[in-house]
C-alpha cells in the first residue's frame, strides 16, 4: 500500500513523496484511513520509532483550515525534547499548506510563545505545566479545538500530570455547555468536547485506566510487536557488580569504536556522576537531564545529531524526544523499573529495518527486574562478557596501527628540514624501531597505563537462575549462604540457623543480639544465672546485683568501684564482696534504690540534665 491509495489530496501525496515517504509503515497504514474518516475517539498502540508522528500528524493536516487563525488541534507530550521533535516533523509534514504550529514548553521565554499565539496558530504542541500556566492567565482558550492527541500518555500520567490533564480536557468545552460539561465532570468519566487520539507504545494499567477515563468507546489499533525487538535490535546482557559498572563500560566504549548511542542512568545525579567520570577518562560525552537548562539541553541535542559528540548520558524522560535514526547502541547502565521504559529505551535504536545493539548492565539486585523483562517481553536475552584489560589493549593497539598506516604526510619538505636540525629530532632519530613503535603505542594507551585485569561477572560466567531454562542446570541450581538467590556470587553451603554464631552473622543479626540478652536476662524459673554461660555483650560485672558474671559460683570477688550508680547519680558504692548465696532468678533480682534527695524526696530514676548540674 502507498500514500496514493488513502483518502488524502493530491499535493499532501506529491509532499510525501518529495520527502521520501513512500511506503506507510504499519500504524500507518491501520491508524490515517480511520482517523480520516471517523470522528470518533482512537487508540493507537505501537513501539517507538514505527512512525508514531506521521500517523496522527498526517490525518491533522488534512483536516485543519489553514484560513482559521485560532487553535484547532492540540498534541500534549510529557516533556520539552519531545515537544520540539512533534513540532519539527509536523512542520515539514505541512509546509506545502503553510499551517502555523507553536510549541508551548517549560523552560523558554513567555513573551515569545505568548506572540507565538496571538499571531495565529492552528496546532498548539504543549507541555501539560506550561499550558495550564497560559489557560489561566486567559491569554488563550480551547474551545475551537477539533482533536486532542495525547502522545506518550502512561509516561504523562506517570509523571504526574493526571491532575493537568483533567484541567485541560475540562477547558475544550465551551461557555455555553458549561453546564453539561461540569455535570460530566461531577462523575468519574472526564472526557474533552472533542474527539481524543491516544498514542502509546504499550497497553500499560495506566493506559487502561486512562481510557476508561478519558475516552468514549475508542477504535484501538495494536501493532504486534513480538519479536520485532528482538529481530533488529541484539539484546546482551552483562551481569557486573554495581560497583564495577563503570570499568565495565569504559572496556565496552573502548572495544566498540564505532558506538554512537545513548547511556540510561535511572536518577539525574547518576547520569550527571556517569558523564563527569568519563569525561575525567578520556571519552567525549554530554549528559541530557532534567537539571540542565533548556537551552543547554537543545545544544546537547544538536551536537549529538551532528555527531560531534557521539555519546550521551540521559535519563528516561529527557530521552524521550530523541529521535536519530541510526544509532547504534542502547546501554542500559541502570535497568528501569518497568518494563515498557525498557521497550522505550532499546527502541532508539534498530529503527528503519538496521540493525542496534542494547547492552545491559546487571548488578545482583537487577536480577530480578531482568527476569521481568525477559517474561513479558519474551525477547531473546543472551549473556555477554565484557572485554578483559588484555582485550581492550589488544584492540586499542590494533587500532592504533591501522590509523599510522593510513595516516598520510601533509608535511611540508622543509618543515621537516628544519625539525632536523633541533635536538628533539637528534634525541628520536638515536632510538631504535623497535622502541619507537613502543613508545609510540604507549603514547596511545596513556590513559590506561594504571589499570588491571578485573574479573567482572559475579556468576563466573554462569547463566542467572532467573533466565534459565526449566529443567536446565542453572535452573536447578540451589542457594546457599547467599540470601537465597544469585546475588553473590558461588555457594558456601546453606545457612545454619541454628548456630549461635551464624545467627549474629545473619540479616537479622542485631536482632539475633538483642534475643541473646533477652534469653540470657530471663533465665528459666528456679535456675541462677551463674548456672549459665554468661552473653559475650555483657561484661559489667555489676549489671545483676549478686551474679558472678565469671560463672564461678564458689569464687567471691569485690565489686567493682563505681563513681556513679545505676541511675545515673554519683553515689558511693561499697566494697564488700557479693554473696554467691543470693538466687538470682527473674523474681529474685534485687531491685534498685531510688536516689533521695537531701530532703528526703524520692526522685525519679532519670532527672532532668539541669537537676543533675546543681547535684554536681
Amino acid at each position: 500500500m502507498s500514500f496514493s491509495e488513502f483518502s488524502i489530496s493530491p499535493e499532501l501525496v506529491a509532499h510525501l513523496d518529495s520527502m521520501g515517504f513512500t511506503q506507510p509503515t504499519e500504524i500507518q497504514t491501520k491508524a490515517i484511513p480511520y482517523l480520516l474518516t471517523n470522528s470518533g475517539d482512537f487508540i493507537g498502540l505501537a513501539a517507538t520509532g514505527t512512525g508514531k508522528t506521521a500517523a496522527f500528524g498526517i490525518p491533522l493536516i488534512e483536516s485543519l483550515d489553514a484560513a482559521q487563525r485560532t487553535p484547532q488541534a492540540l498534541i500534549l507530550s510529557p516533556t520539552r525534547e519531545l515537544a520540539i521533535q512533534i513540532v519539527d516533523q509536523l512542520k515539514k509534514l505541512s509546509s506545502f499548506k503553510k499551517l502555523k504550529i507553536a510549541p508551548i514548553y517549560g523552560g523558554s521565554s513567555y513573551r515569545k510563545q505568548i506572540e507565538d499565539v496571538k499571531k495565529g496558530v492552528q496546532i498548539i504542541v504543549a507541555t501539560p505545566g506550561r499550558l495550564i500556566d497560559l489557560l489561566e492567565q486567559e491569554i488563550f482558550n480551547l474551545h475551537d479545538i477539533k482533536t486532542v492527541v495525547l502522545d506518550e500518555a502512561d509516561e504523562m500520567i506517570s509523571m504526574g500530570f493526571r491532575d493537568s490533564l483533567e484541567e485541560i480536557l475540562k477547558r475544550t468545552h465551551s461557555e455555553s455547555s458549561e453546564e453539561s460539561s461540569q455535570k460530566s465532570f461531577s462523575q468519574k468519566s472526564i472526557r474533552a468536547a472533542c474527539k481524543t487520539w491516544l498514542f502509546s507504545a504499550t497497553m500499560s494499567p495506566a493506559i487502561k485506566r486512562l481510557t476508561q477515563q478519558y475516552l468514549e468507546t475508542p477504535h484501538i489499533v495494536e501493532i504486534q510487536n513480538k519479536g520485532s525487538l528482538s529481530t533488529q535490535i541484539t539484546q546482551l546482557y552483562f551481569t557486573v557488580k554495581e560497583d564495577l559498572k563503570l570499568k565495565a563500560l569504559t572496556h565496552l566504549l573502548d572495544a566498540l569504536p564505532e558506538f554512537y548511542g545513548i547511556i540510561f542512568c535511572d536518577t539525574k545525579l547518576k547520569c550527571a556522576e556517569v558523564e563527569e567520570q568519563l569525561t575525567k577518562r578520556g571519552y567525549f560525552v554530554d549528559s541530557l537531564h532534567g537539571d540542565k537548562q533548556q537551552k543547554e539541553r537543545e545544544w546537547t541535542l544538536k551536537k549529538f545529531k551532528s555527531k560531534d559528540v557521539k555519546v550521551i548520558v540521559a535519563t528516561d524522560v529527557a530521552a524521550r524526544g530523541l529521535d536519530v535514526s541510526d544509532l547504534t547502541h542502547v546501554v542500559n547502565y541502570s535497568l528501569p523499573w518497568d518494563v515498557e521504559s525498557y521497550v522505550h529505551r532499546i527502541g532508539r535504536t534498530g529503527r528503519n529495518g538496521k540493525t542496534g545493539y542494547s547492552y545491559s548492565l546487571v548488578s545482583p539486585r537487577e536480577l530480578q527486574t531482568l527476569r521481568q523483562i525477559h517474561q513479558k517481553t519474551k525477547a531473546n536475552l543472551v549473556k555477554g562478557n565484557i572485554p578483559t584489560f588484555k582485550e581492550v589493549i589488544t584492540h586499542k593497539l590494533k587500532m592504533a596501527s591501522e590509523q599510522l598506516l593510513k595516516f598520510e604526510n601533509h608535511i611540508k619538505k622543509d618543515v621537516i628540514d628544519t625539525f632536523k636540525e633541533t635536538p628533539e629530532y637528534e634525541n628520536i632519530a638515536a632510538l631504535t624501531k623497535e622502541e619507537i613503535i613502543v613508545k609510540f603505542l604507549n603514547l596511545k594507551l596513556e590513559k590506561n597505563k594504571h589499570e588491571e585485569e578485573v574479573p567482572f561477572d559475579f556468576l563466573n560466567g554462569r547463566v542467572p537462575r532467573e533466565l534459565a531454562p526449566p529443567g536446565s542446570k542453572e535452573a536447578s541450581y540451589q542457594p546457599g549462604y547467599s540470601r537465597g538467590s544469585d546475588d553473590y556470587g558461588s555457594r558456601t553451603g546453606r545457612r545454619d540457623y541454628s548456630s549461635p554464631s551464624r545467627k549474629s552473622q545473619s540479616r537479622d543479626g542485631f536482632r539475633g543480639r538483642k534475643e541473646s540478652a533477652r534469653r540470657e536476662f530471663s533465665a528459666p524459673r528456679g535456675e541462677s544465672f551463674s548456672d549459665r554461660k554468661p552473653s559475650r555483650f555483657f561484661k559489667d560485672d555489676d549489671f545483676f546485683e549478686g551474679n558472678n558474671s565469671r560463672g564461678d559460683s564458689n569464687s567471691e570477688r569485690p565489686r567493682r568501684p563505681s563513681s556513679r550508680s545505676s541511675s545515673g547519680f554519683p553515689s558511693e558504692r561499697s566494697s564488700t564482696p557479693r554473696s554467691t548465696n543470693i538466687r538470682t532468678t527473674r523474681d529474685s533480682v534485687p531491685k534498685r534504690k531510688a536516689f533521695h534527695s537531701e530532703d528526703g524526696e524520692s526522685l525519679p530514676r532519670r532527672a532532668p540534665r539541669s537537676f543533675s548540674n546543681e547535684i554536681d
